[in-house]
């Protein structure tokens, strides 16, 4: 729907996790998230440091399964071998943190998402020799749009966060 928007210049820009080509559209890649392994703090169901192998059959609250990150994470556990109990899955990060938090299970998240969760101790993280995923974040426009002062400000800090973060400009056209 975000592409379609953007399309339809309905929407100056879209921010979305695994940007895919489309003609018309403009993304450039501004940051990678690490995406981590979480439990509850108040109620551990693992050690803190684990190799992946330890995650079979574990329960994890699991992202829907139609979302980019879903399908990644779901490829990432099949390729390793990796057969868990998915509790529930859910498309909002901020549901599956809640359902970690009350001990359900454990789960994948992107590692800027749990800030707020770390200083208050509600969440901790597990350590998983061998767990090397990323989440990249693209900055969506349409191809040829001309910029507004608020635009471009907006435009300009993406870009020179990815530069700070990526060291390179990557364009997908």
């Amino acid at each position: 729907a975000i592409y379609e928007m953007i399309l339809h210049r309905t929407i100056d820009f879209g921010l979305v996790a695994y940007p895919k080509k489309m003609a018309g559209v403009v993304c450039e890649i501004f940051a990678e998230d690490d995406l981590i392994l979480i439990q509850s703090r108040r109620h551990p169901l693992i050690k803190k440091s684990i190799s992946l192998k330890e995650l079979h059959q574990q329960k994890m609250i699991a992202f829907s399964p139609q979302t980019p990150t879903g399908k990644t994470i779901e490829q990432f556990l099949k390729t390793n071998g990796i057969r868990v109990k998915i509790v529930h899955a859910y498309d909002n990060i901020e549901t599956i943190k809640r359902a970690v938090e009350i001990g359900m299970g454990i789960a994948f998240v992107p590692r800027n998402t749990i800030t707020q969760e770390l200083k208050n101790h509600s969440l901790a993280l597990i350590s998983a020799k061998g767990l090397n995923l990323k989440r990249p974040l693209g900055l969506l426009y349409a191809k040829g749009k001309t910029f507004t002062k608020s635009t471009k400000t907006f435009h300009d800090m993406l870009t020179q966060k990815r530069n700070e973060c990526l060291g390179t400009i990557e364009t997908v056209r």
